[in-house]
């Protein structure tokens, strides 16, 4: 009568086995190392740290012929080690579906070969995670080689070829499996032609070939020789892109628009924002009372020196300080249209592979979120069978803080190196020189106002310009400000890595940037790059 095992054996697998045997060696490299007290004894609770068969290549059997092989375990010791029978096994069998390592970690299983040519594998396993296996190739005639060459008209390029050879299967039934590989197995570089060899001859066999997990085709072969090596070439095609797990960094550049900025990004709100008392001087001074620490006696100081007609003589006229910030606004609104005017970040959204994260960094080289951006916003991404991908998003921003940010490059061109535009409008308009006309016009000897001398005075005219230009940002926040957009519907070719993933992407966009009722279409460059390593 045939034994257990055998008869499981003939339906292509065999029973597991659990074998343990007591050692002092704890297992552990990282997720690969068994798990803790599965199927080891008291002595080895942790199991081992890696397993293989020894040897390792591949077993040419003849039918029906029984050969053990041996399994290895590191570091020594006494583990339970469970066997399977793996592919087109048939009626195959193994002699133990499980047994037990000796004290140098070796164990030995025979297997008996099937009653026809086939390829099929043995499989260890040690633990819940550890697992190694062996091909087996079966032939009364003899094997052969395959050297495996690509048919590939397209343009991805991978790090290396997989060619695999199996039995009782066809292409047709491999066509959703292509990155599943077969028994017998060869590798070799991208420019080199992988070879599989102990391939049985007799039974047809279908080969596949993928590059990496980017690339996969099959075809099937027969009618082998014994010793022969033959040259096959595999049709393969691109498999899909995969969005999933992808991050890159983005760039997109501007153009279009061209003399509507100051119009889109809303510089007349600003500036009407700027100087609400329509008197720069006037506007100042109020602001000036707010950051004071004595606003009544400010006020009361103000009033009986006549400080706001004082102020204006020494700033130099009503619309002093607008008409120093009018030419930086818009100067800074027309620079927004540039190569790099806008970068970030693009992150796969966990769970949806049609949606992606963008999240700003700069807008026209100012920080994007002191630009009016929100830090994030969801994109919609699609990927296209020739590589190209296809994104879309609308952009919300509130343009008053865009253009005051942008602002600060024409003030800098001004006064070099003011670290903000509100630090540029003090040294143009001499703030020094403000406090020392208040104190002039003050309520006492030294004084503006009561413990206020021309140091604090400075310092308060120094706070009021911080204040109106934080006004001038805030003008698009307003609830009766109309909403801006900015509509952005990207194609781009990908380059694609080893896993089908983009890895960068160059192309363009088109869409608008609307503010209100006004609207202009704007385009740009896409370019997206993998991040570099952080510096």
């Amino acid at each position: 009568m045939a034994s257990l095992v055998q008869l499981f054996g003939r339906a292509r697998w065999a029973l597991p086995v659990a074998l343990s045997l007591a050692s002092g060696a704890c297992g552990g490299d990282g997720d690969e190392a068994g798990s803790g007290g599965s199927g080891g004894s008291a002595g080895t609770p942790s199991g081992p740290s890696s397993l293989a068969f020894d040897p390792a290549e591949t077993l040419t059997l003849v039918p029906g012929e029984v050969r053990s092989v041996a399994v290895v375990t590191k570091p020594p010791g006494h583990y339970l080690v469970r066997f399977a029978l793996l592919g087109d096994a048939s009626d195959a069998a193994l002699d133990q579906s499980e047994t037990t390592t000796d004290g140098s970690g070796r164990a030995e299983v025979a297997v008996t070969a099937p009653s026809s040519a086939r390829t099929f594998s043995i499989r260890a396993s040690s633990g819940d995670k550890l697992s190694t296996s062996v091909a087996v190739s079966v032939s009364a005639s003899g094997f052969a080689s395959l050297q495996v060459a690509p048919a590939y008209s397209g343009k991805r390029s991978v790090s290396h070829w997989v060619a695999s050879a199996r039995t009782g299967v066809s292409c047709a039934e491999l066509s959703g499996e292509l990155l599943t590989d077969g028994d017998l197995k060869g590798k070799a570089p991208f420019d080199k032609v992988p070879q599989v060899d102990d391939v049985p001859v007799g039974p047809a066999i279908a080969v596949t070939l993928r590059g990496a997990e980017s690339i996969a085709g099959c075809k099937e072969v027969g009618n082998l020789s014994a010793g022969e090596i033959r040259s096959l070439t595999v049709p393969v095609f691109d498999l899909p892109m995969k969005l999933e797990g992808v991050a890159l960094e983005l760039e997109l550049g501007l153009e279009g628009a061209t003399g509507k900025w100051p119009e889109l990004l809303q510089v007349n709100a600003a500036l009407a924002a700027l100087s609400p008392a329509s008197n720069d001087a006037s506007a100042l001074l109020d602001a000036m009372q707010s950051q004071s620490a004595d606003p009544a006696a400010f006020q009361a100081a103000r009033k009986t020196g006549s400080w706001d007609a004082q102020v204006q003589g020494a700033i130099g006229g009503p619309n002093a300080i607008r008409s120093l910030v009018d030419p930086w606004l818009k100067q800074g609104a027309a620079a927004f249209a540039a190569p790099d005017a806008l970068r970030g970040s693009l992150t796969s959204a966990a769970g949806s592979p049609t949606k992606a994260w963008l999240e700003l960094a700069s807008a026209g080289g100012a920080d994007a979120t002191r630009a009016g951006f929100p830090s994030k916003y969801l994109t919609s991404w699609q990927a296209h069978p020739d590589d190209s991908v296809a994104l879309g998003v609308e952009l919300a921003l509130l343009p008053s803080r865009l253009v005051t940010a942008l602002a600060l490059g024409p003030a800098r061109a001004e006064v070099s190196g003011a670290p903000s535009v509100p630090d540029a409008l003090a040294d143009l308009l001499a703030c020094k020189d403000v406090a020392l006309t208040l104190v002039a016009a003050g309520s006492g000897p030294g004084e503006a106002y009561a413990k206020c001398d021309s140091v604090c005075a400075e310092s308060l005219c120094r706070e009021g310009l911080v204040e109106l230009w934080a006004l001038a940002a805030d003008a698009s926040a307003a609830p009766t400000a109309p909403v801006s957009t900015l509509s952005v519907a990207a194609t781009a070719t990908a380059s694609v890595d080893d896993f089908a993933r983009p890895f960068a992407f160059s192309g363009t966009w088109v869409g608008a940037f609307s503010t209100g009722s006004t609207s202009a279409p704007v385009s740009g460059a896409a370019n997206a790059k993998k991040p570099g390593p952080p510096e």
